[in-house]
């Protein structure tokens, strides 16, 4: 195991500006998937339609205009900041009326936290 490091060392300090040639190289193709490649946090866009997560999407949306999940992304805030302004979010979410069966528990248990 020695002999092949030693090996594979060598071959790196023979053949250094190869290595950072190679390297850079390799950086451009990365560097045009980096700038052409969007950002879509809207995970049901990759669900077929088929489905029955889709389905239910789709009715939660055409018949109350709503849907089944909700994300908030922050940037630059302390975690001082994000905790308050979660509570101010389950603080007024906890105001909407809707059935409390199809709230999660989890979030029940959050909502009655800040109450």
């Amino acid at each position: 195991m020695k002999k092949l490091g030693e090996t594979i060392g060598k071959f790196v300090v023979k053949h250094r500006i190869l290595i950072v040639i190679a390297s850079i190289l390799l950086c451009i193709p990365s560097l045009f998937g980096y700038i052409n490649t969007d950002i879509n946090y809207d995970i049901l866009v990759y669900l077929p339609e088929d489905i029955d997560t889709m389905k239910g999407q789709d009715i939660l949306a055409e018949d109350f205009d709503m849907g089944s999940f909700a994300m908030c992304v922050v940037e630059n805030m302390s975690s001082k900041d994000v905790l308050d302004l979660e509570e101010k979010i389950l603080r007024e979410l906890s105001k909407l009326y809707q059935p409390m069966i199809w709230l999660e528990q989890q979030f029940l248990k959050k909502c009655y936290q800040v109450m």
